[in-house]
């Protein structure tokens, strides 16, 4: 009776959300009030609280996982060990987690966090072109560029007047054009690979790379409650949101694959922290153990099992790629100390 004195009091003082969260009852577990009312999630058993409860401790940890790259660089001034291909690719992978969470409808604080994961990819990019980018050959690289561009300019106008001045024939206009469009197209050239050479400073991988985040907590850990009066969304918008979540988790996926290429190539994992890749497979471990907790309750749908199948396994892939990271940490580091011993 207490109960539902309390329930018919909330629904009078919060009528809103007390008809988002329908039904009100599963099984013989009521959605949790305050919880309710705190953080707006509508969370009816221990399980759905425990899973909700890993889920934010693996956004956590993403959120805090760059901190010791960063710090790391900043120590040695140096961002030598990443690929500047890995950060382009995961501010890629973060933007367009952004744009699907913006396009979703997703909650306030979904997009909150989107945006600062694409903030710290700012951060970090502008760290290594402060460190890594030669400023001056960059500088005189452009100066050629542009002393070219400037010559080749000059010698097709002083072409052009001959070609008006003179009486030649009509064959050898089209070749002084031609010579001139040539031109043209040998300053795009070099214009495009200058760009290009910029963006790989010194870089040999073609490969990019990115570090995961626990973005896709945004698709399922946090189970936003339907409005009684909802309104119909645009169907394109959200097909494309839901193209730019997944697009940004096959980035994700794939994120450690060309930093362990590097590793290999290097035989070193200098310039890298051993804490940020410890701290991420934390963030995957946990983010498992929430889906775990809250699927494991209580049979689900087909669709249910379905849906949330790609974020498992991405997970599954992130953390086997991490695992070989911190095995590539252990591996060269042994080698460099008894290399170190023998000498």
């Amino acid at each position: 009776m207490l109960l539902a004195h309390t329930i018919h009091d909330s629904y009078h003082v919060f009528p809103n959300f007390y008809c988002e969260c329908f039904p009100h009852m599963k099984g013989k577990n009521h959605y949790n009030i305050p919880l309710a009312l705190i953080f707006r999630q509508c969370l009816y058993s221990e399980s759905d609280i425990a899973s909700y409860i890993l889920g934010w401790m693996s956004i956590i940890m993403s959120m805090i996982s760059l901190f010791p790259q960063i710090i790391k660089n900043h120590v040695f001034q140096s961002a030598s060990g990443l690929s500047i291909h890995l950060f382009i690719i995961w501010m890629i992978g973060d933007v367009t987690n952004l744009i699907g969470c913006i396009f979703t409808n997703q909650l306030s604080t979904q997009i909150y966090l989107a945006i600062y994961y694409v903030s710290m990819d700012v951060m970090i990019i502008s760290q290594y072109c402060y460190y890594e980018v030669r400023w001056k050959d960059v500088i005189e690289k452009w100066k050629e560029i542009f002393y070219t561009m400037n010559h080749q300019i000059c010698s097709g106008n002083r072409l052009k007047q001959s070609i008006h001045r003179s009486t030649s024939s009509s064959e050898q206009n089209t070749r002084s054009y031609t010579l001139l469009n040539t031109h043209a197209l040998i300053q795009l050239f070099i214009m495009t690979t200058l760009v290009a050479w910029m963006f790989q400073s010194q870089e040999e991988e073609m490969w990019s790379s990115i570090f995961v985040r626990a973005q896709s907590h945004l698709q399922w850990n946090t189970r936003r409650a339907n409005n009684c009066e909802q309104t119909t969304s645009d169907n394109s918008m959200y097909a494309l949101g839901i193209t730019c979540s997944y697009i940004s988790c096959i980035c994700y996926i794939m994120a450690y694959v060309p930093q362990i290429y590097k590793n290999f190539k290097k035989k070193s994992v200098k310039g890298l922290s051993l804490l940020m890749f410890l701290i991420d497979s934390l963030t995957q471990i946990l983010y498992i153990s929430s889906i775990i907790v809250f699927y494991a309750q209580q049979p689900h749908s087909y669709f249910d099992t379905v849906s949330v199948l790609p974020f498992i396994v991405g997970s599954v892939f992130t953390l086997i790629f991490s695992a070989l990271i911190l095995g590539q940490f252990f591996y060269y580091n042994n080698k460099r100390r008894n290399s170190l011993f023998k000498d």
